[in-house]
């Protein structure tokens, strides 16, 4: 168990509890959307922000904050990625965090690292809704590929200050065309109005994660069985060589698929390993 919460955990270093807004009601008109229309308690809104999930950790703890809150910026300057990646932003993006507290007796902590799992199915689920027809694929454990292309990344984190409430990031190229983006992620990337050719409602996209994620989370919960099957129809791994590293070595095998707690599962020349943590440094 002590391996798998610590896979969630991620080095931390303080962040800055003043972060660089503009204003954090702004777009008044999808905090209303958010309040009425999903399972969230208090929206924050920006134009700008170093980090969703930096925010977002800097808050737990507060009592005076209702949870589920959402943190959302239509920019961001320092997102974050999982180790020492940096997630690319623009306009037209869909970069928020979730900062809610699980219910420990029906989720308890030895599972939150299913969590990025569960949100990356109800990211491909919306995707698919959105652009149907496209291949849509979950990259373990916190990758959603749209035709062979990077769309979406996800970021779970534990404030340090607060065991008990967990922060989930999202970041999702909606109308930020990759054409914009710098050269290296041109080949990797790709945003969903790449593939319809027309912008999208932001709005709308993250009404319908959100609500995706409500429901996914209550499935977790009372039939983990039905999101795990999610997570076998669209992993992206499957039969894959890969490679998975972190600060203690890499493991090379080929992928057998993703384990009910969530570990991926390599075969190797010494045999079948469950892995927890890391990042996939390279598949094909």
């Amino acid at each position: 168990m002590e391996n798998r919460v610590q896979a969630l955990r991620q080095t931390w270093n303080g962040f800055n509890t003043r972060p660089e807004m503009t204003n954090s009601q702004h777009n008044p008109g999808l905090i209303d959307r958010a309040l009425s229309e999903t399972f969230v308690r208090a929206v924050e809104s920006y134009e700008e922000l170093d980090s969703t999930n930096t925010r977002a950790l800097s808050l737990a703890g507060d009592a005076g904050i209702e949870l589920p809150c959402l943190i959302i910026a239509e920019r961001q300057t320092a997102g974050r990625g999982r180790g020492a990646n940096r997630w690319w932003s623009s306009g037209g993006a869909l970069t928020f965090s979730l900062l809610l507290t699980p219910d420990v007796e029906s989720l308890p902590i030895a599972r939150w690292p299913e969590l990025s799992l569960t949100v990356g199915t109800a990211v491909c689920e919306v995707v698919r809704a959105f652009v149907p027809g496209e291949d849509v694929r979950l990259k373990w454990p916190n990758d959603v590929f749209l035709n062979d292309r990077k769309t979406c990344g996800v970021l779970v984190e534990v404030p340090p200050s607060s065991k008990d409430s967990i922060v989930i990031g999202v970041g999702l190229n909606v109308n930020n065309s990759i054409q914009h983006a710098p050269e290296d992620l041109r080949q990797t990337g790709i945003a969903m109005c790449d593939v319809t050719d027309d912008p999208l409602s932001t709005d709308r996209v993250l009404v319908t994660l959100l609500n995706k994620f409500e429901q996914q989370m209550a499935l977790l919960e009372s039939a983990p069985e039905q999101v795990r099957s999610g997570w076998r129809e669209y992993d992206l791994l499957l039969g894959r060589s890969v490679t998975v590293g972190d600060e203690h070595g890499a493991v090379t095998g080929t992928a057998q698929g993703i384990d009910d707690d969530g570990a991926l599962l390599i075969q190797t020349e010494s045999g079948l390993q469950r892995i927890y943590g890391g990042v996939v440094q390279s598949f094909g």
